[in-house]
């Protein structure tokens, strides 16, 4: 059997050095898994100030998105956590890549959209692998 293979572009630096790489349905499968919840990604407001949502998987996470308290999107996000757990955890190097192509002192409602059209971008590509 011939998995459908889709060609995405894969940002290597700050620097704009870009190449092609393949995105076949092992690796779409893998993104998209649920990981366990030691690895999920738990929204805080502040340091110790829980939200009390958490993500288990980039479809959860983009759900998250949507309704967690700005305070928290700003926060992660000048920490560079959302960047991080997609990266190294989830594994989606093309969506960290992304989200780090957001302006550092983006913010507020302006971020959570700019967060939301990224992630949900991305979902819709691996879905069609």
């Amino acid at each position: 059997m011939v998995s459908k293979i889709v060609w995405v572009p894969i940002t290597l630096s700050r620097k704009g050095v870009i190449i092609r790489k393949a995105v076949d349905k092992t690796q779409a499968s893998k993104i998209l898994r649920t990981v366990h919840s030691h690895e999920g990604f738990y929204f805080y407001k502040t340091l110790g100030d829980y939200t009390g949502k958490k993500a288990l998987s980039l479809k959860d996470f983009a759900k998250v998105l949507q309704v967690v308290d700005v305070q928290s999107l700003d926060f992660h996000f000048s920490r560079e956590d959302f960047r991080r757990w997609i990266q190294f955890i989830i594994g989606d190097i093309e969506l960290s890549a992304r989200i780090t192509r957001i302006p550092q002192d983006t913010r507020g409602e302006k971020l959570r959209g700019d967060l939301i059209r990224t992630v949900d971008e991305r979902l819709s590509e691996l879905r069609k692998v």
